[in-house]
């Protein structure tokens, strides 16, 4: 311990020693700094004092000719001084010398004294170079500067400045422990002036000390005078400095030291503690081990847990679609690079939905577990099945040909149809729709490989369901899909680029033939690129069924609520809901919205949804049209009679209008099947208070047969085409 803090005693030295070099070096730059500022300040204040006094010997040479040739004329020589303190205020006497250096004007305010008239001579005679000086007064009054310059051929202008200005240049950049002096170059450094003033009185004359020679850190001649500018050091400045720094230092050890010696006992104490508690950590160490070895069996369970849940669905406890993805492009990889033809079946269960709508999903949980079941039994080991989404699975058969896993799947359908699922008193036949593509080393990635197999499974369901398809790039029924699909991905970029469009034909009341149109059903059209106009039906049916054609029917809504904001109230309009939009909990909320937005009175709208969506799901249609009609809108059942039972759908569903489908009335004129089934279809509405539209009426023969019929409002060709809404409103 002693040897540490004689060591660090030292180290405290040596820091002390390197802080006073880096003391001295800081204030040599700051006394260079000082000197060559001040230096400049005091140059530029003479060459300004030189250039006014010349500024005036020119300005007044006549005038002080004048006065040289009469020195004892006291007025005129006081206006010449006059007017010199308009030029150097600082001014406290002048006199003007003949060219031997001798005072024509003595003693104007102050006395020429001895030093002066010396300077005079010397100047006269070339001796001295200098022009300006600094000399005492000669009494006790102080110091002065003398400046002098040549007046004419004959005489010398000398005039005396106060130094105060001198004064507080050296004062400006004067540091503390510094002294800046203004020396004699020419006298071994003979002392004129000081920032207290001169140090040398008008009877004797003052040298720097040796103390002060010694003390000079940095000096520099003064340009165009005999001066030299010192900056000498207070002798007291770097002992004090050391003084204080070496105290601080000490301070510093002794609170080590202190610190040392009770970091010390405080160690000596710890290590006995140590040594207690070592002796009760070899007794606690059994017991960690077990706790520790515990805890160890209680993580890995966890892990695998874990990886249980992150790769296994939990209801089926197959894999989940993560790891099925991950098992699919190991396939890839594997058939890339040993060129084994494998297979991908995409299995989407049939009905599903019915299990879980008219039992719960505790059922259809039950469902989906006896279906992981058969399939964990039909698959060979080396298979990999997987839960993909609600009521998908997905199939890996490693090396199985097209021509197996055709038969392998068949079979499956077939060991299917022959299981029924019970849950309480209610029975369900389970079956597949399943989906096959190809992996081999042409393959392109896992997920074009899910979307050819999603792709065949859709079109065995669009074939019937309950059967196998294999993907093909050339069949027919995978390519209408595949163009379905872009039609769906173009929606909303038709929408975006208000590619779609309205038309309207008008629905005429059958007692209004010949009176202008005012009821109009609003028609969709899609714009080509091209700038045609075509009917959309090409993909309402693939928008539909993906549930995307909702964006339409608000767009559509939206469009044709805006366009006829500014027109007449009498002006009718029937707009088409789809499906989808039974659906949508917000879409009365929208309809609101928008009829607020646009000022439109409600009874001038009718909406329109077909049967065949309506029965689709009869208990949110009730709810949907009954909401409408509370908020004073008009409702039409559409393509009345292509629905099954149509007839028995007609007491339950509260709509105000009845359009009967077009295929019925387009041969009512020749079929009498269609025509009875016309005219039963009219008779049951007006039963029940509804209003009849006829659809597809496409000539008089037609219109004749309907108005015999009784029926209330025609639409179709021969009562007017469809035309832009705009146009058909630019007209009203």
């Amino acid at each position: 311990m002693l040897l540490l803090l004689f060591a660090t005693g030292l180290l405290t030295y040596q820091f002390v020693e390197n802080r006073m070099s880096d003391f001295r070096e800081t204030q040599q730059q700051l006394a260079a700094h000082a000197v060559q500022a001040t230096r400049s300040e005091i140059e530029s204040y003479i060459d300004n004092r030189r250039h006014l006094t010349s500024l005036f010997s020119q300005a007044s040479e006549d005038q002080l000719l004048e006065v040289a040739t009469f020195p004892k004329d006291i007025l005129l020589a006081g206006k010449a001084f006059t007017r010199l303190t308009t030029y150097l205020p600082e001014a406290g006497n002048y006199t003007i010398a003949d060219k031997m250096g001798e005072p024509l004007v003595l003693d104007l305010r102050l006395k020429v004294g001895k030093g002066c008239r010396i300077d005079l001579k010397n100047y006269a005679e070339g001796v001295e170079k200098n022009d300006i000086f600094v000399h005492s007064n000669p009494d006790p009054s102080g110091y002065h500067i003398d400046v002098m310059s040549r007046l004419g051929d004959e005489h010398i202008f000398f005039v005396s400045l106060e130094t105060s200005k001198l004064m507080k240049i050296l004062n400006l950049f004067n540091l503390p422990g510094h002294q800046l002096f203004l020396t004699r170059s020419d006298k071994d450094n003979l002392i004129d002036l000081t920032v207290e003033g001169a140090r040398r009185s008008f009877l004797r004359e003052e040298n720097l000390s040796a103390i002060e020679l010694q003390n000079i850190i940095a000096s520099s001649d003064v340009a165009g005078t005999r001066w030299r500018l010192v900056d000498i050091l207070e002798p007291h400045l770097y002992p004090e400095k050391h003084n204080e720094l070496m105290w601080r230092a000490l301070q510093i050890w002794l609170v080590f030291a202190a610190l040392s010696l009770w970091l010390l006992q405080r160690m000596r104490r710890e290590e006995h503690k140590r040594q207690m508690a070592e002796s009760q950590l070899r007794e606690s160490h059994e017991k960690l081990q077990v706790r520790v070895e515990s805890r160890t069996s209680e993580l890995k369970q966890s892990r695998d847990e874990l990886y249980k849940r992150a790769t296994y669905d939990d209801l089926t406890n197959l894999f989940n679609r993560v790891e099925f993805d991950r098992c699919l492009q190991r396939f890839i990889e594997q058939s890339a690079a040993q060129s084994v033809e494998s297979v991908v079946a995409y299995l989407d269960l049939d009905q599903f939905k019915l299990i879980n709508d008219s039992c719960g999903h505790q059922a259809g949980d039950a469902a989906l577990k006896r279906i992981a079941e058969l399939l964990n039994k039909h698959f060979r080991s080396g298979d990999v099945i997987g839960r993909l989404g609600g009521d998908e699975f997905g199939v890996l058969m490693r090396g199985c040909s097209t021509k197996k896993a055709l038969e392998v799947m068949d079979n499956l359908i077939k060991k299917l149809a022959q299981e029924t699922f019970i849950w309480e008193d209610k029975s369900f036949l389970l079956n597949f729709s399943v989906g096959i593509t190809v992996i081999n080393s042409s393959s392109a990635s896992s997920i074009e490989l899910m979307r050819q197999a999603d792709l065949a499974c859709y079109v065995a369901k669009d074939l019937g369901r309950g059967r196998v398809h294999l993907y093909s790039g050339s069949d027919k029924q995978s390519g209408r899909r595949n163009d379905e699909l872009g039609l769906l991905a173009d929606v909303p970029r038709m929408i975006k680029e208000d590619r779609l469009t309205l038309y309207a034909q008008p629905i005429v009341s059958v007692h209004k033939l010949a009176e202008k149109h005012t009821h109009y059903e609003v028609l969709l059209r899609l714009k080509n690129e091209d700038g045609s106009v075509e009917s959309p039906a090409r993909f309402i049916p693939a928008a539909e069924r993906y549930n995307i054609f909702g964006q339409v029917d608000l767009w559509v809504i939206k469009k044709a609520f805006e366009a006829i904001s500014s027109i007449d109230d009498a002006f009718h309009i029937s707009i088409n809901l789809s499906a989808n939009s039974l659906a949508n909990k917000g879409l009365l909320e929208y309809i609101d919205s928008q009829c607020e937005t646009y000022k439109i009175n409600p009874a001038r709208i009718t909406f329109e949804i077909t049967e065949t969506a309506a029965i689709a799901d009869l208990h949110d249609a009730v709810g949907f049209i009954k909401g409408l009609r509370e908020r004073g809108y008009l409702f039409a059942l559409d393509d009345f009679g292509t629905g099954v039972s149509s007839f028995a759908y007609m007491k339950e569903l509260p709509f105000d209008y009845l359009k009967i489908d077009g295929s019925f009335i387009k041969n009512i004129v020749d079929d009498e099947v269609s025509r009875a089934l016309v005219q039963a279809m009219i008779k049951a509405a007006h039963v029940t208070d509804k209003k009849v539209v006829a659809e597809f009426v496409e000539n008089q023969a037609i219109v004749d047969l309907l108005l015999e019929m009784n029926v209330d409002y025609l639409q179709g060709y021969h009562l007017g085409m469809p035309e832009s809404l705009e146009k058909t409103l630019s007209s009203f």
